[in-house]
């Protein structure tokens, strides 16, 4: 019988926290207790911030021949060493033993905060900003994982793609492991008293099938954009769309820069400036607090904040997220930079070669080769949209890599969640409840 064990990791045990995400061996740096730390400490009229952070963390011991994939953590992590979490493997009975791991980060938040619920205990729970998914200590489920080193080989000289295996290989030896999982799972919402939860899946690690079989609606949402930049320089090129290969030269030939900096008003400045030129809501204009806390938490080794400048002039800015250090060697060599926040400027010298956040991106793209990191992650369009919106397909300008995001929607407490629609919409008008009922927002008695 398959030993299995759930526990709740709180953010402030940052150490144990960075044990459990390492020891699945891909991560992204919206996994990690720093981040955690940051967009918990803002309001939660921003999107994706506020709420007391948890690592739920699963495992389970099975037969190393059954899955053959997982990842074996290393014990020359130091303090982050996975071995605080327990040993990923032995042998019983002369039966070679691996441990499974499973690990999502949740925000709990609570009901009596919501306006016309301040009489009510309890906590719902969401994923925080960005793309915080489910992670698996099986390297089926980290993207680029294709089914044969042969096909691993021919997409990195080519830049053609390959069918992921996390696609193509048969699930049905996870379908027990999944139920275990899912009955944890809920057992741990039940304790922290969660009426519902949603969460955004990590596009690059693609573990949406542990939500599925019924305890959640999952959706598609959309698709984003990665470089895999671990194509050869000349596949990477072959990537790039004749518009944006030409775009980039003109700003090259125009004399457009790009320099680091840690200037947040600038960077403010720029940003919200093209959040309202898009018409954003009022829930992406972070305040200063938010930037002073990541360049506090992450440091300048695992946030770069890029500007390119015209004729003297600052005209795009963009903040950058790094999985791990430049210096720091990555367990699975997975590393991924996220494309994480920018703003740009229009006038009539950058219409001409399309501004400067282009320049960004390739700087980046060639900092992270440089670096050994693996993804460079744009994330998709307006409200996680695909091909046809046009910040999407800018950002596929790039790469022709395109990955599927995907949201889970779990009613924990059907009973109470009811309650709570009810009661939150009990102060409408009915032209007003019929509206919010019919509308695609989760929890509904969250919508406003």
């Amino acid at each position: 019988m398959p030993r299995y064990q759930y526990q709740w990791v709180p953010f402030n045990e940052s150490e144990r926290w960075n044990a459990a995400v390492r020891a699945c061996g891909h991560f992204d740096t919206y996994h990690q207790s720093a981040y955690h730390a940051v967009v918990s400490s803002q309001s939660e009229c921003f999107v994706g911030c506020g709420g007391e952070p948890f690592l739920f963390v699963y495992e389970e011991e099975v037969n190393s021949g059954n899955i053959s994939s997982f990842h074996t953590p290393s014990a020359a992590n130091g303090a982050d060493s996975p071995r605080a979490v327990g040993d990923s493997s032995r042998t019983i009975g002369g039966v070679a033993k691996k441990r499974l791991r499973l690990a999502v980060p949740i925000l709990r938040r609570r009901l009596d905060m919501i306006p016309g619920l301040e009489s009510i205990r309890g906590y719902d729970a969401i994923s925080a900003y960005g793309y915080p998914g489910l992670l698996v200590s099986d390297s089926r489920f980290a993207a680029g994982y294709p089914t044969s080193r042969t096909a691993q080989a021919a997409e990195r000289a080519t830049g053609d793609l390959v069918e992921n295996a996390a696609d193509a290989f048969d699930f049905s030896e996870y379908a027990v492991i999944r139920s275990r999982f899912q009955k944890a799972f809920l057992a741990g919402l039940q304790e922290l008293e969660v009426t519902s939860f949603f969460g955004r899946c990590h596009p690059l690690f693609p573990s949406e099938r542990f939500w599925y079989a019924g305890i959640a609606e999952i959706r598609r949402t959309g698709q984003t954009v990665a470089l895999d930049l671990s194509l050869s320089e000349e596949a990477q090129q072959r990537q790039l769309r004749r518009d944006t290969r030409s775009r980039l030269r003109q700003a090259h030939e125009a004399g457009v820069t790009v320099r680091v900096s840690d200037d947040i008003d600038r960077f403010m400045l720029l940003y919200n400036t093209t959040m309202r030129s898009v018409r954003a809501s009022s829930g992406y204009f972070f305040e200063r607090s938010y930037y002073e806390q990541l360049f506090a938490t992450l440091g300048p080794q695992r946030l770069k904040m890029l500007f390119a400048e015209y004729d003297g002039e600052v005209v795009a800015s963009a903040i950058f997220l790094l999985s791990v250090p430049p210096d720091e060697s990555h367990p699975s060599r997975d590393a991924v930079i996220q494309y994480h926040l920018s703003g740009s400027l229009t006038n009539a010298c950058t219409k001409r070669w399309g501004g400067g956040t282009r320049l960004l991106l390739d700087w980046m793209r060639r900092f992270g080769v440089s670096h050994g990191y693996r993804w460079l992650h744009l994330g998709g369009g307006l409200g996680g949209r695909g091909p046809g919106d046009p910040l999407f397909d800018f950002k596929a300008g790039f790469s022709k890599r395109y990955f599927e995001f995907d949201t889970v929607r779990w009613i924990v407490d059907p009973e109470k969640y009811e309650r709570l629609v009810s009661h939150r919409l009990s102060g409408y008008s009915s032209t007003e409840r019929e509206t919010i009922l019919s509308s695609d927002f989760f929890p509904l008695y969250r919508c406003s």
